[in-house]
């Protein structure tokens, strides 16, 4: 990959102190170095925007954009990328922490390609030790509606003209599967989708269990949104009401019993109360969010 190829980084960001200069450092030790690098702040309450601006002065490369108007990690993309100059646009996340090849790989992915992705291995909180932890490592690239693949919003790169084509990430999408919706338009619109099979980021799991469970209620719910905006474009059938009734209240006596749950126990309880949640509100009561594009 040659250096002046007009690569721009966009990092949604929000209320990220504890990770945000570990990203940023590791994205400036990058075998190729980025053209810029764009903070795309989305109202942080803490003190990110000073250490955002503590890493304006290191680097030129590094920019804040001021994404406070909305709130979602969809607007913090899209302004980042509405404001990015380059021809290729490679997105992570705050939280997590780049390989020193992401960069190389994903926009020599993209020669293939109109938006790409790649492997990940995991960084778990380990809360003997109240530390990260590398964990299992994921090169498989992930899919839905029985085989329709995808990217990660924490590894994603895409050709300018792809978000453009777009109208870049739906803001309907509040919490999960905002990057599964964008890959599925971009297949639907033709576009080619490409995957690195590596581990170029350490991708960080939520510490709190109490976040884990709110997190996995919204990716149920947004779960019923998805399947309700593709359909019958991917034929994927959603889940009756009853089904998902039973499916929360036999499981509810026994997940309120256990004192002590393993995460999968919690993000398969609230997995099933997202979904049962999103089955009411958008298929019964008919309340499916309209799409909301840049």
């Amino acid at each position: 990959m040659g250096s002046n190829v007009g690569v721009s980084v966009v990092i949604p960001t929000y209320n990220a102190e504890e990770f945000i200069s570990l990203q940023l450092e590791a994205l400036l030790k990058s075998s190729v170095l980025p053209d810029e690098i764009i903070v795309s702040d989305n109202g942080s309450t803490d003190r990110t925007p000073s250490i955002v601006a503590e890493w304006e002065q290191k680097s030129t490369l590094i920019r804040r954009a001021d994404s406070s108007s909305q709130r979602g990690v969809s607007h913090a993309r899209n302004l980042g990328c509405s404001q990015a100059g380059g021809k290729f646009l490679l997105v992570c996340d705050a939280d997590d922490i780049v390989a020193p090849t992401w960069a190389e790989a994903m926009v020599d992915a993209l020669a293939d390609a109109d938006l790409v992705g790649s492997g990940h291995q995991l960084l778990l909180f380990d809360e003997p030790s109240s530390s990260y932890q590398l964990g299992d490592i994921n090169i498989q690239q992930p899919q839905v509606f029985e085989g329709i693949p995808y990217v990660l919003g924490a590894s994603m790169g895409f050709k300018r003209e792809v978000f453009e084509a777009l109208e870049g990430f739906d803001l309907s999408y509040q919490a999960g599967h905002d990057e599964v919706d964008f890959c599925l338009r971009a297949t639907t619109q033709g576009f080619q989708l490409g995957w690195v099979d590596k581990p170029l980021i350490h991708y960080r799991q939520r510490s709190s269990l109490t976040d884990l469970a709110g997190q996995m209620r919204n990716y149920g719910c947004t779960w019923v949104q998805l399947i309700m905006n593709f359909s019958p474009a991917f034929d994927h059938k959603l889940p009756s009401l009853k089904l998902m009734l039973r499916k929360v209240l036999l499981a509810l006596p026994g997940y309120l019993a256990k004192g002590q749950r393993t995460r999968e126990e919690i993000r398969g309880f609230w997995w099933n109360v997202g979904v049962l949640e999103g089955t009411l509100r958008y298929q019964v009561l008919r309340t499916l969010p309209q799409r909301k594009l840049k």
